[in-house]
């Protein structure tokens, strides 16, 4: 791709390694962000700001701004679909929901999702795409895998190199 066309852009997700092993082999199927480095995650924020702006001020106010929080357990509990994607449903909502107030209150100029969504749904998606069909046959493939038992520990800053491929930039840690 030329570098022109390249767009700058980083995200702050939180990673869900206790999923990755069951939901992997259908994300390289139907998420291209799988091949492209993004990890099984929970978006905390995207789009969050262009790389080459991240200050290391930035990075330690994240840092604080996180270990402010408590690790907590989650679950991923049942397959659901969005009209453009398939997803596993998170269990508490309300406690992704409070991390991404808390990025979007420290940086107000980055919504979730550009402001398309501002209520959005935590989620892990699992497929890009969706119809009636697919859902069902990914509820199928699901069947007796779920609840996914996870654990908030901490989020990661991931950015998008020229290559188009993501890279992790940074950890912040939830304080204790």
């Amino acid at each position: 791709m030329p570098a022109a066309d390249w767009e700058a852009e980083s995200a702050i997700i939180l990673p869900v390694p206790e999923a990755e092993a069951l939901v992997q082999p259908i994300r390289a199927e139907g998420d291209a962000l799988t091949a492209l480095g993004v990890p099984a995650h929970i978006t905390i924020l995207y789009p969050f700001a262009p790389p080459t702006q991240i200050s290391q001020d930035d990075l330690v106010r994240l840092a604080r701004l996180f270990f402010e929080r408590t690790p907590f357990r989650f679950q991923l509990a049942n397959v659901a679909s969005f009209p453009d994607a398939v997803y596993l449903t998170v269990e508490p909502q309300e406690a992704f929901r409070e991390l991404t107030a808390l990025v979007v209150e420290a940086y107000p100029q980055y919504l979730p999702y550009g402001g398309r969504h501002p209520d959005s749904t935590p989620h892990l998606t699992i497929h890009t795409a969706s119809s009636e069909a697919l859902t069902t046959e990914l509820k199928s493939r699901f069947e007796g895998h779920l609840p996914i038992e996870g654990y908030a520990k901490e989020a990661w800053l991931m950015e998008k190199r020229p290559d188009d491929r993501w890279a992790f930039r940074a950890a912040f840690p939830f304080g204790s």
